[in-house]
């Protein structure tokens, strides 16, 4: 939902809450896409070394952080910096909720790999729609704080992700 939220409100936010020049619209989502791809190449050991609860719990936890920070700073480079460390807190929640698929013995790990996915994109489809409403309403600023409340509350319980994840044991 984050994901979609920075994609397609991220320039609309810089713009309109933050009066940056419509040229530099796409600096938000640039920042956290590219955050986003760093943080997945080194993922492996950092997810190995801190186990994936610590990961989501507190990726997290720096997402609700930046996203707060994003609302209540006033100076644009310094907004677009904390979109760049909010991709660096959530780039290996994903990842992570798909490994989890194979360690668990609720359900065939086919249905699980496909509820996750599921679940995936209808967050990065419909949170945008969410996200829109939400803004339209109070502000944009309200509809980020709304998404770093939710971040908090996946940090809060991301005991249902394994204490410990051997990501080499498939190779």
């Amino acid at each position: 939902m984050v994901e979609g939220a920075v994609l397609d409100w991220g320039g609309v936010f810089l713009v309109e809450e933050k009066s940056a020049v419509i040229e530099n619209a796409g600096f938000a989502f640039a920042a956290f896409s590219t955050a986003m791809t760093l943080m997945r190449l080194i993922s492996d050991k950092l997810i190995a070394y801190a186990g994936p609860r610590n990961c989501v719990r507190y990726g997290c936890l720096i997402g609700a952080l930046m996203l707060t920070g994003c609302v209540l700073l006033p100076h644009i480079w310094l907004v677009v910096i904390l979109f760049f460390a909010l991709g660096l807190g959530l780039a290996n929640v994903i990842p992570i909720a798909f490994a989890s698929t194979a360690d668990q013995n609720e359900m065939l790990m086919s249905l699980a790999l496909a509820a996750v996915t599921t679940l995936g994109y209808a967050g990065l489809l419909t949170g945008p729609a969410l996200i829109g409403f939400i803004a339209k309403v109070t502000s944009l600023s309200t509809a980020l704080l709304m998404l770093a409340a939710f971040l908090v509350i996946v940090s809060f319980s991301s005991n249902i992700f394994r204490q410990k994840v051997d990501f080499w044991r498939w190779q």
